[in-house]
């Protein structure tokens, strides 16, 4: 059987060639748009060189077309002879015809084109040839139109199983005894995922579920959700019913994994969580500051009086070491809440890696080998270098918590470059960073505890083991930073952390800040202590005239306005949020009535938005709650001068 119309076109003119003695025969395609005649399929002799392919014009040939179109034939015994030959004519003039007949093509309803014969010798055709490729062209129209219908079936299949082939998402055809017919490419790697069977197998169940569960279609998106937990791969399924396939019909099934979009969508919403959370922690944080640094100053007033007895100089001491403990839980509350001071400055983590992995080797077990392996660098971040070293050490320490039996830490260093279109991470925006990893060859973590580990006070450890602040405080360091940490785990085989930092293209290294110098008393000077927390307020006074400073009081920035207008002050020290006027609207109007104020702020806050305002109305120097006497002492003197 003739499949194409061009075998179909060859054959027939084969045929005709038996039946008509002539020079030539073809089958021309007729083209309305640009009015052409396209030879399909050509059988001549040398002396009639047209060719498959061979174009040529239609024009001023209306009246033969619309003639063709009534299904008459066109017969020329000699275009020689013509008074005016049409283009047409003219071209088979060219190629050496002289005679010719073309009978038209015509099927449903329209002309599709023209079978011809030629003569190189006038009047060797005639009208018994007319009526023998009269009989013919019906049976070759019809071929030919069945045959384009069968080449355009063939080429939309072709472009439908190319584009189904193609389909990130897998498809199946089931007929009605659910055996697969057809797969295309994605299914058939998902398939070896989701079940045993194979095409040409019936299909029972896709990840331990039956596959009577996916054909009823489930409320909501129309999509079943399936998780194969020992490979932590999470897939969605949609069936439709389909006819045509055997006498019961069939179905189609749609499969799609989900797995890094339900791997972001968590990340999305363990942020969420975290922000919340971390918001609610930074006012706790700030509250407790209050109470610790007035615990601590009347502390270490009171191992100031000269009668004290030793047993009681002793605890004070253990309540000014219990409150600096405190101290620590607050400031690991405050990294996580991203309220944290930071004093960032471009760093090498290469040398900064290198000299903590020497302190990380003389505490960690000698069973638990530690590795730095490093790329090629620069490894250039900006950076605090303290609150850089907390994460680090707080990730290893967890390391090795989980190698009770020994095993092996790597931190390594390496570059990524994130394209626009890439996201390693939820949040991670294009550019380059540098990833920080630290691997262990652990317990691994259980996947029901992998999505609370960066939650405050959460901890797998038992009673009184830990604070579960550790993980929280690494978290809101990286946050911090800019960065993002991401985790991969596995059971029984060991976790993988990975900080990205945005990587610093300048490599210019700042130098460590000089140490600061002995603190200095006062010379009775005048300072404003302007605080809301009355115990704090009372404390903050009694240590400023001990270090010899006359002191007035306001309880908020109102009060402290009036008093500064009534008395001279050397200094304000002021609190950053308070009710009513805040420091930082404090530090406005005090200014437009002394634009030469000096003022040091306080507060138990990290770097929150009052700070940020307080810092642009000109305060340059910010003690954090709680603070050492010595300290708030140094740097009251060094803005008195």
């Amino acid at each position: 059987m003739y499949r194409t119309p061009e075998e179909v076109a060859r054959a027939a003119l084969k045929h005709v060639r038996r039946l008509v003695l002539c020079n030539g025969a073809g089958v021309v395609v007729y083209q309305p748009t640009t009015q052409e005649g396209v030879v399909l399929a050509s059988d001549a002799d040398r002396e009639i060189p047209i060719g498959a392919g061979f174009r040529f014009p239609l024009a001023g040939v209306d009246k033969e077309i619309e003639a063709s179109r009534r299904g008459e034939v066109i017969f020329v015994p000699d275009i020689g002879a013509l008074p005016s030959p049409s283009l047409t004519e003219t071209a088979l003039l060219a190629a050496g015809v002289r005679a010719y007949i073309a009978m038209p093509l015509r099927a449903a309803g329209a002309l599709r084109g023209w079978l011809g014969v030629a003569s190189t010798i006038p009047g060797t055709l005639t009208t018994e040839h007319g009526e023998i490729l009269q009989e013919v062209s019906v049976q070759l129209a019809v071929a030919l139109y069945q045959a384009d219908l069968r080449a355009a079936l063939a080429a939309e299949e072709a472009r439908l199983s190319a584009l189904v082939e193609r389909l990130p998402e897998g498809v199946l055809l089931l007929d009605g005894a659910h055996r697969i017919l057809l797969t295309n490419r994605a299914a058939q790697e998902m398939l070896p995922v989701l079940t045993d069977a194979h095409s040409g197998d019936v299909l029972t169940h896709l990840a331990g579920h039956s596959l009577g569960e996916f054909l009823v279609a489930p409320a909501g998106n129309g999509w079943h959700e399936v998780t194969v937990p020992h490979l932590r791969r999470t897939f969605q399924v949609a069936a439709r019913p389909i006819s045509g396939i055997g006498p019961n019909g069939g179905w189609v099934l749609v499969v799609r994994e989900v797995t890094r979009e339900r791997f972001l969508q968590a990340q999305l919403e363990q942020q969420e969580r975290l922000a919340a959370v971390g918001q609610l922690a930074s006012g706790i944080a700030h509250d407790f500051n209050n109470l610790l640094t007035t615990t601590i100053l009347y502390a270490q007033m009171a191992l100031e009086h000269p009668e004290l007895p030793s047993d009681l100089a002793q605890s004070l001491q253990v309540i000014i070491g219990e409150s600096r403990q405190a101290t620590q839980l607050v400031q690991q509350v405050l990294d996580f809440s991203r309220r944290a001071p930071i004093d960032v400055r471009p760093m090498d983590l290469t040398p900064f890696l290198k000299e903590l992995t020497k302190i990380l080797e003389r505490t960690i077990p000698e069973n638990i080998r530690l590795r730095l392996v490093a790329g090629a660098g620069p490894f250039t971040v900006r950076g605090d270098p303290t609150r850089l070293r907390h994460a680090v050490v707080n990730i290893v320490l967890n390391a090795r918590d989980a190698m009770p039996q020994g095993g092996e830490v790597r931190l390594g260093l390496s570059r990524l470059t994130v394209g626009p279109d890439e996201r390693p991470l939820v949040g991670m925006g294009p550019g380059e960073w540098v990833c920080l990893e630290v691997t262990d060859t652990g317990t691994g973590i259980l996947p029901e505890v992998l999505p609370h580990i960066f939650e405050p006070f959460f901890t797998t450890k038992p009673r009184g083991v830990g604070t579960g602040l550790g993980l929280a405080q690494v978290y809101g360091i990286v946050q911090q930073h800019g960065g993002h940490i991401g985790v991969e785990t596995e059971v029984g085989k060991g976790t993988t952390f990975r900080v990205y930092l945005p990587a610093l293209a300048e490599e210019t290294l700042a130098l460590e800040p000089p140490a600061e110098g002995p603190p200095s008393t006062g010379r009775g000077e005048t300072i404003l202590l302007v605080e809301d927390h009355p115990a704090l307020r009372t404390a903050g006074r009694e240590v400023l005239e001990r270090l010899g400073y006359r002191v007035l009081e306001a309880a908020d920035g109102r009060e402290a306005l009036e008093v500064y207008a009534a008395e001279p002050v050397d200094l304000v020290l002021t609190d950053v949020v308070m009710p009513g006027m805040g420091g930082a609207a404090l530090v406005e109007a005090l200014r437009q009535q002394n634009p030469d104020v000096k003022v040091v702020a306080i507060t138990g806050y990290g770097e929150d938005q009052e700070v940020k305002y307080i810092r642009q109305a000109g305060v340059l120097e910010v003690v954090r709650k709680p603070f050492e006497v010595e300290h708030l002492a140094e740097v009251i003197r060094r803005m008195l001068g």
